[in-house]
């Protein structure tokens, strides 16, 4: 059986893989949008990122951006990589 993935997760890939979704789509999005924390931090990670570079971050660069963050302990760092 197939599950269908979340609207949030698919925005969350499409953030990090599609340039043109990332550039139409980002200025419209809001972290209160992803109920799931993990989500959340994702996406607070790819707006960041966007915000300072001007470029879509790589799943490498978010991973050691997202484990830099002070308020994860290392069980939600592994979930967040996972995702």
């Amino acid at each position: 059986m197939v599950t269908a993935e979340r609207i949030e997760r698919t925005a969350l890939k499409n953030l990090i893989h599609n340039e043109e979704y990332t550039r139409k789509v980002l200025p419209f999005l809001k972290p209160e949008y992803f109920d799931d924390r993990h989500e959340r931090v994702v996406f607070a990670e790819i707006q960041k990122f966007v915000s300072q570079y001007n470029k879509r971050p790589t799943k490498e660069t978010l991973q050691i951006d997202i484990g830099k963050r002070k308020d994860l302990n290392e069980e939600e760092y592994q979930s967040i990589v996972d995702l």
